[in-house]
């Protein structure tokens, strides 16, 4: 089941629970470290229950298998976004 967003930077996965998004992820990154470049040197997916990371094509597997998608959103997507969640 997936429990928050998280992105790998630098070595290390940054998580934050339901309803946070990788933005305020990155927020944090620049706070803890001065580094404005985490977007282009991360990998933004997902943590599970377990506290796993997931990147997007993953964690919309477990997503789907635990019925956590939004029915307002298309079945067709192929990466996760926490918009298809909460």
């Amino acid at each position: 089941m997936i429990v928050g967003v998280a992105i790998w930077y630098d070595g290390k996965v940054w998580a934050l629970g339901r309803p946070k998004r990788h933005h305020h992820i990155r927020h944090w990154i620049y706070l803890e470290t001065g580094n404005n470049d985490a977007e282009e040197t991360s990998v933004e997916g997902f943590i599970d229950n377990e506290g796993r990371f997931l990147n997007r094509a993953e964690a919309l597997i477990v997503a789907r298998a635990n019925g956590q998608l939004r029915e307002d959103y298309p079945l067709d997507i192929e990466w996760l976004f926490s918009e298809n969640l909460w």
